[in-house]
């Protein structure tokens, strides 16, 4: 720029190309009178301004000056062809029309002004500002309006309001309130969005004090002096506070400012408050989690190791500090290999830790078994261990969590465990599974012609009676000294087992039958002069020893078992207290196998699925006497080809060696089932029971639980006993008959009569059916005695309030004596015939 030419930031400044060049003339000063008298400065005006002006006569626009040319686009010509309104937004001409047409009727010359999109001839729009107003023209109704550019205004209006929204949103998305505190006023300004987080009362402002009622009054104090060390020392403003709400909600904020000075002192203090209750929530809730977890690592017995990515240890809970003898203090940035040492079981060999390998691959590392943890100052321990990575966001591990366990006593319980599963728990012998394996063994070698062994079987004579007389303590003792005497007159390569509660086996290998029999009396010999003291009465007991020598014709160990069993069965038959050799064709031994041979196939009817339910109707005998039909249910096993089996050839032999209870389980069970899925009406049901389950405890509870799974009605069950079992074990069989009738089940009490000392019991037993014997039915048509006993037999039940049953009724003569006699049922084939319950139902 040189000397001659005026800097652009002078106050005033002469524009070129505006009017003539006058320099060097002399310029005629003008009067106002000059001025009122001659238009040319005015046309100057309008041909110099920015400011657009335009005449019309409200259809076409008459004159316009060059500033109009310039924000249309269009020239003086051009223009001539418009009306004003041609030239704005279409969308605001319909309403600039109305206004005109009703300033033109009313004679308003009123100016009016609007802010207007002007439609260029290019097609684009610009804002302007349009005044209008109404003149008279040579004697006529004319307009006069100016137009100003407006559109950068606009524009900067626009990118301002742009500007504010964003940060109103964004304020509104942070929670983030804007205020400006007078130091001098106490006046708060604050932002629009600190009304939404806080009640600070309409407007946009409050006072200071109006704010710090709101803050919680545990962390007034700590405002006030942030606030003070502000304003005295000029620090930037820090604090994060509560503030109560009127609902009685605490919210936290946290508030930063800076200090604005003027005139050497302190004048504003502007900053920003943040909601950050949900991050404040977040730490509690993380503090909470972080001291839950330290309490449950401090209160478990499995030892916890932090390590960092280097494997240096940082956090160790009391069990690991326990286990490795090592404290967090001492273990604190060493490394792991330092406080954890584990070595080989066997070998005492060091081993890896797994921290090392899990930091190395970055996973889970667990290793199989157990090894050796080598605590600071005190004996190995037993332990199992695992570690695991610690990865951050990125994935990266930072580091690994080492968790081990003390199995010592693990391992000394699985040891017994591993012990229990073959050995009696008792007595130390092997148990029955494991002795049966062995037996099967010895047989597979006897039959190849390898080793002939020699089984003793044995058990206690009379061992109930030391259980019910001195208690089970005593009978235990009894077992123990059995199982002593055993190992102590047994050779080293025998095999001693307990078989079951007083039945014990020994197994001889290569044993002569001579020398067999020489160990059995010596074992009965010692059995029998063992010092058993009981209540301060020595006493003595005695064994009966089965033996079976295993040879090539020996099937299988089962066989060899119920060889050996059935020569001790003859032992006892025999009176006891001796040793029986096994011989084929012995008559004790050939039942008692037989009866075994029962006891097996009961066990593969279970397994094969072959029981079955049958039933036959109890028919009442009198018509319009109003009492339920009722049906016997039978239990019928079927041999392999599908036919039925008597069931007195295998109920005997499951009563001697006890498997009835799970004969009157399954009947139980499967009638319960019957008795919940028949539909509609169906008659009493009748289950028969022996006289073992009546005492059975067990049993008891089982039928109980049984009645309440299946949901039935008690009153549809009925429980059928002999007057034997009954009367052999009376106490037992009214605790039974009192538990089931207190939930409304009925009982029989079958073959009733037959020893007629049930007279003397019946009153005292709460049956409410009577079952006469078949034995009085039959040819009770023909023997008056018999007619007299059935008639007496029906008296007593009929004063005693019970219902009579009359069974074996096989021919009509029969059925009408019965029924003159007044008996309430019969049951025999004259009236129905055994058969399946489904067909019966």
């Amino acid at each position: 720029m040189t000397a001659d030419e005026p800097p652009s930031f002078l106050p005033l400044r002469e524009l070129t190309g505006v009017a003539g060049d006058r320099s060097g003339a002399e310029i005629e000063r003008l009067s106002v009178e000059d001025l009122d008298s001659s238009y040319e400065w005015l046309s100057s005006l309008a041909a110099s301004t920015t400011l657009g002006i335009f005449l019309h006569d409200f259809s076409h626009i008459l004159w316009a000056n060059r500033a109009i040319e310039r924000l249309t686009g269009y020239g003086r010509d051009e223009l001539a062809a418009f009306s004003p309104l041609d030239l704005v937004d279409p969308a605001a001409r319909a309403l600039l029309a109305e206004r005109g047409r009703d300033r033109q009727q009313r004679g308003d010359t009123t100016p009016r002004r609007y802010e207007v999109r002007l439609v260029r001839k290019d097609g684009r729009q610009r804002w302007a500002e349009i005044s209008l107003t109404s003149i008279l023209y040579r004697g006529r109704l004319a307009g006069l309006g100016t137009v100003f550019d407006i559109d950068e205004r606009k524009q900067t209006e626009q990118a301002l309001r742009a500007t504010e929204e964003r940060l109103t949103l964004a304020q509104q998305a942070g929670d983030i309130a804007v205020w400006e505190w007078d130091i001098a006023e106490d006046r708060l300004v604050f932002s629009p969005h600190a009304r939404d987080m806080l009640p600070l009362g309409p407007g946009d402002s409050a006072s200071g004090r109006d704010f710090f009622a709101l803050v919680h009054p545990q962390d007034l104090p700590r405002v006030q002096a942030a606030l003070a060390l502000t304003v005295d020392e000029d620090r930037d403003f820090f604090v994060e506070h509560r503030v109560v709400l009127p609902s009685g909600q605490t919210r936290w904020l946290t508030e930063r400012g800076r200090l604005v000075r003027g005139e050497g002192r302190a004048n504003r203090l502007i900053g920003v408050a943040i909601d950050i209750t949900h991050r404040k929530l977040a730490e509690e809730a993380l503090f909470q989690e972080k001291e839950r977890a330290q309490v449950t690592l401090a209160s478990i017995g499995d030892g916890v190791i932090r390590t960092d990515a280097r494997g240096m240890v940082d956090f160790m809970n009391p069990a690991a500090e326990r286990l490795t003898g090592w404290s967090i203090h001492e273990a604190y940035g060493r490394h792991l290999r330092d406080v954890f040492q584990v070595v080989d079981p066997e070998a005492h060999m060091a081993l890896l830790d797994p921290v090392t390998r899990c930091l190395a691959e970055g996973r889970y590392v667990e290793f199989p078994g157990e090894r050796l943890l080598m605590p600071r100052a005190s004996h190995p321990v037993a332990v199992r261990d695992s570690a695991s990575p610690i990865v951050n966001r990125q994935g990266r591990t930072v580091g690994a969590v080492l968790a081990f366990k003390d199995v010592t006593e693990l391992r000394e319980m699985e040891h017994e465990h591993s012990f229990l599963t073959t050995h009696d728990p008792l007595t130390g012998l092997l148990n029955r599974r494991s002795l049966e394996r062995q037996v099967e063994v010895a047989a597979v070698e006897a039959r190849a012609g390898r080793d002939k062994s020699a089984l003793l079987l044995l058990d206690v004579d009379q061992f109930h009676l030391v259980n019910d007389t001195c208690g089970h303590f005593a009978g235990d003792q009894v077992l123990k000294a059995v199982a002593g005497a055993i190992a102590a007159r047994s050779p080293a390569a025998a095999t001693a087992g307990r078989l079951g509660a007083d039945e014990f086996a020994v197994i001889l290998p290569a044993t002569r039958p001579e020398a067999a029999l020489e160990v059995a009396h010596g074992i009965r010999e010692a059995i029998e002069s063992a010092p058993l003291v009981f209540e301060g009465r020595p006493t003595s007991i005695t064994v009966s020893i089965g033996m079976f020598t295993l040879g090539e014709t020996t099937l299988d160990g089962p066989s060899a078992l119920a060889a050996a069993d059935a020569a001790r069965f003859a032992a006892h038959q025999r009176g006891g207290n001796r040793v029986h050799e096994y011989r084929p064709g012995d008559d004790a031994i050939a039942r008692r196998v037989g009866e075994l041979q029962w006891i097996q196939e009961i066990q593969r009817a279970f397994e094969d699925e072959r029981f079955r339910i049958y039933g036959q109707r109890i028919v009442p005998l009198h018509a319009g006497v109003a009492i339920e039909p009722m049906v016997e249910l039978f239990l019928r096993m079927l041999n392999e080809r599908g036919e039925p089996v008597p069931t007195a050839a295998f109920i005997a032999a499951a009563e001697r060696y006890r498997t009835i209870a799970s004969i009157d389980r399954w009947v139980v069970r499967e009638s319960l089932a019957r008795l919940a899925a028949s539909p509609g009406p169906t008659p009493v049901f009748s289950v028969n029971l022996s006289g073992h389950s009546l005492g059975d405890e067990a049993f008891l509870e089982h039928v109980l639980a049984g009645i309440e799974g299946a949901g039935i009605d008690p009153h549809r069950l009925c429980f059928e006993i002999t007057e034997t079992a009954a009367i052999a074990n009376l106490s037992a069989a009214l605790r039974f008959m009192s538990a089931l009738r207190g939930l409304g089940c009925r009982f029989v009490l079958d073959d009733f009569g037959t020893g007629f000392s049930s007279f003397a019991y019946l009153k005292n037993l709460p049956v409410d059916f009577l079952k006469i014997d078949a034995s009085f039915t039959h040819q009770l048509a023909a023997d008056p005695i018999q007619r007299a006993l059935v008639e007496s037999i029906q008296q007593i039940g009929s004063v005693l309030g019970m219902r009579t049953i009359a069974e074996g009724i096989e021919d009509e003569e029969t059925l009408a004596v019965v029924r003159e006699l007044g008996v309430d049922y019969g049951q025999g084939f004259a009236l129905h015939r055994p058969a399946p319950i489904s067909e019966v139902l």
